[in-house]
């Protein structure tokens, strides 16, 4: 009988061990799951982070962009049509200085012009560039076009003013900005993109340092306001 009491309390201690191996096996295969999968939607959140973000400048990029306006055009088929406002900027003069300096000081140009032009920009409103040297300013509830024309003049003036502090005059920086809105000028969200960047070019076209206001065909108002240089 002490022998088998014995056994039965070795055999006892001994499963006791193999459970808490097991358990301490267990808990750490679960922190190295939970620290993988940590990692991976960390690694997830960087790719979806560089896929809809500019690498040069770390605004939201065009396709980013497109994603807010196929969103935006939903719901403005079941919700009451709010005014939302597209404003399409090129800067002008950024060939010069990539001709002149290289590509690193225009590219440091463009990151100055995105930190001045975000300074200016609402939090509910949406800054992306969509190209070299396209900037796009999506602006939800945008009021009527008196504060439209406010926002293109200090988006300008905060334009000129890198460009006067980077090279002094030397270059002459500027921006031509095309603006559409919907639903008054536009009759779809879809075409707010395609609207303003028609009257981007036809500010371009009355002297640069523009903006000009622009319409889908099949809309009769049209809207030019011209800027001194």
């Amino acid at each position: 009988m002490q022998d088998a009491h014995e056994r039965l309390v070795f055999g006892t201690a001994a499963l006791a061990v193999v459970a808490i191996f097991i358990c301490c096996v267990m808990v750490y295969t679960v922190l190295v799951q939970r620290r993988a999968f940590a990692k991976v939607q960390a690694w997830s959140a960087a790719l979806d982070r560089d896929a809809t973000h500019d690498a040069l400048t770390g605004l939201p990029n065009r396709r980013r962009l497109l994603t807010v306006i196929d969103a935006l055009d939903a719901r403005a088929a079941s919700e009451s049509q709010r005014r939302v406002a597209l404003l399409f900027a090129d800067i002008d003069g950024i060939k010069r200085v990539n001709d002149e300096l290289g590509h690193s000081a225009g590219d440091a140009l463009l990151r100055r012009i995105a930190e001045s032009l975000g300074e200016v920009t609402r939090q509910s409103d949406l800054l992306a560039r969509v190209g070299g040297d396209e900037f796009v300013l999506l602006a939800t509830d945008c009021g009527d076009d008196t504060h439209l024309r406010e926002l293109a003049e200090r988006l300008i003036a905060r334009v000129r003013l890198v460009g006067e502090r980077e090279y002094g005059g030397r270059f002459p920086i500027g921006v031509s900005i095309g603006i559409a809105t919907f639903p008054d000028r536009v009759h779809t969200v879809e075409e707010l993109l395609d609207v303003a960047d028609a009257a981007m070019y036809a500010a371009k076209r009355n002297g640069r340092c523009t903006y000009s206001f622009g319409v889908s065909p099949e809309a009769t108002r049209f809207n030019v306001i011209k800027l001194s240089r």
